[in-house]
């Protein structure tokens, strides 16, 4: 590719000249970027040259890249943890950690296990249908990358904004019903997602939708659905996530639900630990002034039940009384959605009675914006010469 550039955005080759990607049309002139991200065109594994971030939060950084053997745009995720490393790229693409204490050591090992469990879920889906696919994973400048499939399109909550701020029930439950089959899938491979909502999904050029962001995931043993961990999101998350025990498909359930809310409304639900004393804050869809059928409506709250001995167990039954309510027959024909049995695929008793909620903390997977370490890169041309 000698006089060639490739622009950091497509990732495609270009000729050389001009601040505007003639295939993308992305601007070059408008890249910045903190410094302790990886430097434009760095190489990893010597394979994936490295264009521009993508995303950066608390744990990680996220770029475009092109796999220089196959010769495709990938995304690749940099474990990175806000206030633990750091990097200044431009004396070295190594990242130190530093650990105050026990406990700081102690978080930071457990993060580094995450990003490392997320790589090890996803190769165990590989190939279901509307989950996003992992390629690779290695370890580099003393810290670890996963290489992931580029997805095309806007995260379903910019695609609600796209369309006015909400969409009609209809269109939500007929675009997200591949997302159901694609949890039940999960959940019979023993995999809990922990982190569904319209920011993890993506919307494709054709509509399809792709569930991403395994950040959170857990591998379901036989620890009684313990996790390590508090791992939540405000809105979207039960109250068994403001703790560490009671986890299983009905967690799920209760995220895809409150979901479907936030696009039928355009309204964040309320966090799950203000609606344990009444009066529920929920504000139900009907009351927004928004028709949507009260069987539909009924199969959406019951999927947002606070006590999870009283929501779907599984996503199989909440697929079921959707189909149902839709169709016009009575809940629960299609399969039943009692509460009660076991769930489907982790075989654990479900017993009743909701997990009190365990206060807030800055748990390993609380979302939060990196401090970075201060300055900006620019980029001045439109790609580097390769």
């Amino acid at each position: 590719m000698s006089g060639k550039y490739i622009c950091i955005n497509c990732m495609e080759e270009i000729d050389q000249g001009g601040q505007v990607c003639p295939l993308c049309g992305y601007s070059a002139a408008s890249y910045h970027a903190k410094n302790n991200v990886l430097p434009l065109m760095t190489i990893l594994a010597g394979r994936y040259l490295v264009g521009r971030v993508l995303g950066q939060g608390g744990f990680g950084i996220t770029y475009v890249a092109r796999d220089l053997k196959l010769e495709k745009k990938v995304c690749i995720k940099e474990f990175y943890m806000s206030g633990t490393m750091y990097r200044e790229n431009s004396v070295s693409q190594v990242v130190s950690v530093s650990v105050q204490n026990e406990d700081q050591e102690t978080f930071y090992k457990i993060n580094f296990e995450k990003f490392e469990m997320e790589a090890k879920v996803l190769a165990k889906l590989d190939k279901v249908p509307g989950i996003v696919s992992v390629s690779d994973y290695f370890r580099e400048n003393n810290t670890a990358y996963i290489v992931l499939e580029f997805l095309e399109g806007t995260t379903l909550k910019n695609y609600v904004k796209q369309q006015g701020g909400k969409l009609p029930w209809k269109e939500v439950v007929t675009r997200l019903t591949p997302v159901l089959h694609s949890l039940h899938i999960l959940h019979d491979k023993q995999i809990l997602h922990r982190d569904i909502s319209p920011d993890n999904i993506m919307v494709g050029p054709g509509g399809e939708m792709v569930l991403f962001d395994f950040g959170g995931a857990k591998l379901q043993g036989n620890n009684g659905g313990k996790s390590m961990v508090a791992f939540r999101k405000a809105g979207y998350s039960p109250v068994e996530q403001y703790g560490t025990t009671n986890q299983g498909p009905w967690t799920d359930v209760y995220a895809i639900s409150a979901t479907m809310y936030y696009c039928i409304t355009g309204k964040v639900p309320p966090e799950a630990v203000e609606r344990i004393q009444a009066p529920d804050p929920l504000v139900r869809i009907s009351d927004r002034n928004i028709e949507i059928p009260e069987a539909v409506e009924r199969v959406i709250y019951k999927g947002m039940a606070v006590d999870r001995s009283q929501r779907y167990q599984s996503i199989a039954q909440l697929e079921n009384d959707l189909e149902a309510a839709i169709q016009g027959r009575t809940s629960g024909e299609a399969g039943g959605s009692g509460a009660e049995g076991k769930s489907g695929g982790f075989g654990a008793e479900v017993k009743s009675g909701s997990s009190g909620a365990e206060g807030k903390s800055g748990s390993a997977g609380a979302e939060g914006k990196s401090g970075g370490s201060g300055g900006e890169v620019k980029s001045d041309s439109l790609g580097a010469e390769v």
